[in-house]
């Protein structure tokens, strides 16, 4: 049997009355749906697809987005999509002989519970299976070594992905598999996951593409299905629904966007990165990472972004450390750097109760030229008495 990769984007289940694709595909394979092959409105179903006659859709349509980590195909307009339902539908590929193939695709993905039942069986006769769960991580489905011995997994189960790679809703992402199919070292063929270009490791995954080493945490999963004379990506399979564009299948290496990746409120993940800051067992997540206060200061990540303070500096912080008549007029000085985001603002009132009550004074103030200076400025005299003083920065 060839054993095929499943992309589980709503809820898995394939049945007899599938038919195979009457065209098979060599590798490489590129499929833009643009406008030079597809009309809008096309079903590709009994075409390079194929599905359940007279009721799988795989429409093209008109739609445009912005992709994170760029198209994997640069060179054409992206104008149209692929909109798919009602049914599992497959394309065939001719993938004998070749070591690694890798899968470069956008989808705009439905979050899905997890396959059971008889939907398990298409799992189960594929190399590799994946979806993308209600909290937006995506699941796959791999084989488990008992040790480091080469033979048939002892075991295989499902692992949420976790690692930098959730997927907002209704958001497209650009999702990449890589096959290894080399059996010099053992007859098991692995694969690894890449979501907006971000190579996705788990516990359970290996740091290479063989089993020498144990499963001491990596990208390299093994995969829970193969034949040894038949180890080769034949058929790649979309099942439920969801939205596709640029899809390639190749042995070529794989680039992406150099665009920036966010987290929320705006705070670019490399920015944490740099600086030392990374996803662990009290932030999951970027986005928990970004509303987290790493260093304890009082000030979350995303405010010090904004301030140009050091979030891991617990004394880096943007803080007013004093407040003198001078001559007069009030002199404020407070704790800034030149990284910040924005300029920043001083604001006065008269009444704290009143939220609204606060005045710009001034904005667009020069800043310290260090990443932990002091910021000074002289105010004209307050029209009111008690006055009050704030520094802001503004998103």
């Amino acid at each position: 049997m060839k054993k095929c990769f499943a992309m589980v984007v709503s809820v898995l289940w394939v049945t007899g009355s599938v038919s195979m694709a009457q065209i098979t595909n060599p590798i490489p394979y590129a499929d833009t749906y643009e406008s030079d092959k597809y009309a809008v409105g096309s079903n590709l179903v009994g075409t390079v697809w194929q599905g359940v006659t007279g009721t799988s859709l795989a429409v093209v349509t008109n739609l445009t987005y912005t992709p994170t980590a760029g198209y994997p195909v640069t060179n054409a307009n992206h104008f149209q999509v692929m909109a798919f339902s009602d049914g599992p539908i497959t394309n065939e590929f001719n993938g004998t002989s070749l070591t690694t193939v890798a899968l470069d695709t956008m989808i705009k993905p439905m979050f899905a519970e997890p396959p059971s039942g008889s939907q398990m069986e298409a799992v189960s006769n594929s190399q590799v299976s994946l979806y993308i769960g209600t909290n937006g991580y995506v699941n796959v489905y791999h084989g488990v070594l008992a040790s480091t011995i080469p033979g048939t997994p002892d075991s295989t189960q499902w692992t949420e992905l976790t690692s930098g790679a959730q997927i907002s809703s209704g958001s497209w992402c650009r999702l990449t598999l890589v096959m290894n199919y080399d059996t010099s070292v053992a007859p098991i063929a692995m694969f690894k996951v890449l979501v907006n270009g971000n190579l996705i490791s788990a516990p359970n995954g290996y740091p290479g593409a063989d089993v020498s080493t144990g499963a001491t945490g990596g990208p390299w999963f093994i995969s829970p299905k193969w034949d040894d004379a038949n180890l080769a990506l034949h058929r790649i399979v979309l099942s439920g629904s969801g939205m596709l564009d640029d899809m390639v299948v190749t042995t070529n290496s794989i680039t992406y966007a150099a665009a920036e990746q966010y987290a929320t409120n705006g705070v670019p993940i490399q920015w944490m990165l740099d600086r030392g800051m990374n996803t662990n067992g009290t932030y999951t997540t970027y986005d928990q990472l970004a509303l987290g206060d790493w260093d304890n200061d009082g000030a979350p990540t995303w405010t010090e972004r904004l301030a140009g303070t050091d979030p891991t500096n617990e004394t880096s912080k943007l803080v007013i450390i004093s407040s003198t008549i001078v001559n007069g007029f009030p002199v404020l000085k407070w704790i800034g750097t030149t990284n910040a985001m924005n300029p920043y603002n001083i604001q006065w009132s008269s009444n704290l109760t009143i939220i609204s009550g606060w005045t710009t004074i001034t904005s667009g103030l020069p800043r310290g030229d260090s990443t932990h200076s002091t910021n000074e400025v002289t105010l004209p005299a307050a029209p009111y008495t008690p006055a009050f003083l704030r520094v802001t920065v503004t998103n």
